[in-house]
């Protein structure tokens, strides 16, 4: 049904008020899971395939401009878009109130996120002409995100977090089909950039269309400038938190290009946390993201059910990341050896890296919970605490150590801001981590690790199979979940295993 443009359309959000947070948050991290799963392993196939088309030396230079960028990239947003989605998640006759004016200022911020982006580039950095050019490219997306993003923010404070997810899949499907042209037709890194610039106007093209086909109510252009400040004020803190993330998860790189180091070394740093590190997180931080907006809601209607999932959540997530750690550890050599031969010294950074992956799952999640129960303030503070930390050490260990410092630095910042997270959610909802079955999870992840170190020298793929086979049976024996936490394990195991069959078919 398409929109009347004379009169604003009530949205019909099926997650009504009444629906338990443990079958919305199962939905929508099912969806967002299943969607990941697909798209990371069509990602890691094509950034193979990136790494040995460009190599070492090109890849560099394109984690140079996305580093560059994504540092600056918060300037474009300043966090309203975040604050817009909570407070929908809270009150969603705000949906419509707001859109205009969220979309007016991230215009008005995507001009000055240029300008500073480009011209900070061009001042301070003195990289080559072909990093520049990609910075530019690079923040023209910033425009096309004003219509985008909000748009994205009403379908997560509708607590539609399975349709965010299934935009985000089509914007990284037509993306990579454009960039495999780029490929196919053996140009460089900065074509890359430019397929993704191509994809923006059809993104927007198509959020529209899916806007109209589920009723997001988007009224008229009506602009309020006079609330303009308000709105900036308020998403401050999630724009602080976004800022303090961007040095936590790139200053190393730009660090490491602005000390000189060879963007040969750079690639393989990039290989080892972007296109392995980060993408495990990245698959995990759709249970965090899909669980935001239904747990403010609870938090305004029944702040217990909030802790409960706090607690619980922590289990799962030690459960996934610390068993990935030690698997990681063991099996670094021959996971680079498959994926990227010709990048193979990738391993030594991704020894160690791979044991960010633990507390960056649980620090990313507490970030999404403070969110939710208006923590906003002191998980910025928590961030900003992390991004000091991570610049510091950087700036010690890079010119001693490269990117073996580099990595020893993502690692503490992370371990420091899971501890400062820890602390401030042990105030917020007291005990109930119940630590003695906590434990049971690293002892059965070292004894999985055992195994899989006195294996021989298998297939990888298989010794990662049998890492599975053995850590799992070793968590059930040892009972480290209750009864009704492996219900609701089963429960998210079962929806998400639906929505694949039914994508399957």
């Amino acid at each position: 049904m398409q929109h009347d443009n004379n009169a604003a359309i009530p949205p019909q959000p099926p997650a009504t008020p009444t629906e338990s947070a443990g079958r919305t948050i199962a939905r929508n991290t099912a969806a967002g899971i299943g969607v990941q799963l697909f798209l990371k392993i069509a990602t890691i196939l094509f950034n193979i395939w990136v790494v040995r088309q460009l190599g070492g030396e090109e890849v560099g230079q394109l984690n140079i401009v996305l580093a560059w960028t994504f540092l600056f990239a918060v300037i474009g947003d300043l966090g309203v878009a975040q604050y817009y989605a909570r407070e929908i998640a809270r009150d969603r006759s705000k949906a419509s109130d707001l859109f205009w004016d969220i979309v007016a200022l991230r215009i008005i911020l995507a001009i000055l996120s240029t300008a500073v982006t480009v011209g900070a580039a061009i001042a301070i950095s003195g990289y080559s002409e072909d990093i520049l050019l990609g910075i530019f490219i690079f923040t023209l997306t910033y425009f096309f995100q004003a219509i985008i993003s909000p748009i994205s923010s009403m379908l997560i404070g509708y607590e539609r977090v399975d349709l965010n997810w299934l935009l985000l899949a089509l914007q990284q499907i037509f993306t990579l089909v454009l960039q495999s042209i780029v490929l196919i037709l053996g140009l460089g890194f900065v074509w890359l950039l430019v397929a993704g610039l191509i994809n923006m106007p059809i993104m927007v093209i198509v959020t529209l269309i899916i806007s109209r086909r589920t009723k997001l109510d988007i009224p008229n252009p009506t602009f309020q400038p006079g609330r303009w400040w308000f709105l900036l004020r308020r998403g401050l803190p999630f724009g602080l938190q976004q800022v303090m993330l961007s040095l936590g998860l790139r200053a190393d790189t730009v660090l490491l290009s602005l000390t000189r180091v060879p963007n040969l070394i750079i690639g393989w740093y990039a290989v080892a946390y972007t296109y392995l590190v980060l993408m495990i997180t990245n698959i995990v931080a759709s249970f965090s993201s899909a669980a935001m907006p239904t747990l403010a809601r609870e938090h305004v209607n029944d702040p217990e059910v909030v802790r409960r999932w706090y607690f619980r959540s922590v289990k799962y997530l030690l459960f996934i990341g610390l068993p990935i750690a030690v698997g990681g550890m063991v099996l670094a050599r021959p996971i680079v050896d498959l994926l990227y031969p010709e990048e193979w010294p990738a391993y030594l950074p991704l020894m160690i890296l791979v044991w960010d992956i633990p507390f960056v799952m649980y620090h990313g999640f507490c970030g999404y919970l403070t969110t939710s129960i208006q923590k906003e303030v002191p998980a910025a503070r928590i961030h900003l605490t992390m991004a000091l930390t991570n610049v510091t050490i950087n700036l010690i260990l890079i010119p001693r150590l490269g990117i073996i410092g580099s990595s020893f630095a993502t690692v503490l910042t992370d371990m420091c801001g899971a501890l400062l997270f820890y602390i401030l959610l042990r105030r917020e909802f007291g005990a109930g981590l119940g630590f003695t079955h906590l434990v049971r999870i690293p002892i059965c992840s070292l004894l999985m690790g055992v195994v899989l170190a006195l294996l021989p020298d298998w297939n990888v793929l298989l010794k990662i199979g049998i890492g599975m086979a053995v850590y799992i049976p070793i968590v059930l024996v040892a009972g480290v979940f209750t009864t009704d936490e492996r219900q609701q394990l089963m429960h998210i195991g079962n929806k998400l295993t639906r929505r694949l069959n039914l994508r399957a078919v």
